[in-house]
């Protein structure tokens, strides 16, 4: 992700005035520090140079979802290897004080997921929870309260998906990530699922916040799945980008702590016309 940033914001120089930066939190790896480049908008270029935060209260946890709201990062859920446990944690740290709070913490324990901001508030959908089972459950959280809610869940327990905001179509996407086959082995899927204001199956309802699987074809372009990637929406083309991740391979593959060398291929989801091709 990356923003705007003022000076003094998370410690960096001076110079670094307005630039836009993008963070990298290596969420697999339990490290405390996370890296950060410098973006060029003008020229569309990521800088070279990497430079590093130590952020001491990421120390021991891993695979876990970061979202920024306003002028806020949230690190939700994850996993702590030290004690096999997954964390209902959540940590709220402000860009323009370099201040860190604890928030309330999440009703279901979760790691391997992907949160997202929508309408003012986190949606943390999915991901694997106790003894690592995969969860369809999905909650809220409202900032302002410091509360959170049960929401309408996923269409299928799944986790190491990746969901991204498209505020100008007032939806959100998922895709991809990792489910079990009717015979109980893990795979990678392709498809796309949205969520947004739709059509309400209650009787009592006109409308609710729901989750609906895009047409029949509408998909990520490989047979194999993909899992572990992450999503980029370029708003000059309209276009997002799946960047990078890996497929699931092998019969008894568990991808809890399988490590598969990722892959280096681009996908450009073209929403308007729900078409998706291979670059």
């Amino acid at each position: 992700m990356y923003w705007d940033l003022s000076p003094g914001r998370l410690g960096l120089p001076p110079q670094h005035h307005m630039a836009d930066l993008m963070l990298l939190f290596p969420r697999q790896s339990m490290k405390q520090c996370a890296a950060f480049l410098v973006y060029h908008p003008e020229r569309r270029l990521v800088m070279p140079k990497v430079s590093l935060l130590d952020w001491r209260r990421l120390d021991g946890i891993c695979r876990y979802s970061v979202v920024r709201l306003r002028d806020h990062l949230y690190f939700l859920g994850g996993y702590r290897p030290a004690k096999k446990k997954y964390s209902r944690q959540v940590l709220r740290y402000e860009l323009s004080t370099g201040t860190w709070y604890y928030c309330n913490k999440m009703k279901t324990p979760r790691a391997d997921f992907s949160a997202f901001a929508y309408d003012g508030k986190i949606y943390c959908p999915g991901g694997r929870t106790t003894n690592g089972a995969l969860t369809e459950l999905m909650e809220s959280f409202e900032p302002i309260t410091n509360n959170w809610y049960q929401e309408n869940p996923l269409p299928a327990p799944c986790a190491e998906f990746a969901c991204i905001c498209l505020e100008q179509l007032s939806t959100v996407i998922l895709v991809g990530g990792v489910a079990r086959s009717p015979n109980g082995s893990f795979r990678c899927f392709n498809h796309i699922w949205r969520f947004g204001l739709l059509k309400s199956t209650n009787p009592y309802l006109d409308y609710e916040y729901l989750w609906q699987a895009l047409p029949s074809g509408v998909g990520v372009p490989t047979s194999l799945g993909v899992r572990g990637h992450q999503l980029v929406f370029d708003s000059a083309f309209n276009r997002v980008y799946l960047v990078g991740g890996s497929p699931l391979t092998g019969k008894d593959d568990d991808p809890a702590v399988s490590q598969k060398q990722s892959l280096a291929w681009i996908v450009l989801f073209q929403h308007r016309r729900h078409e998706s091709v291979v670059r």
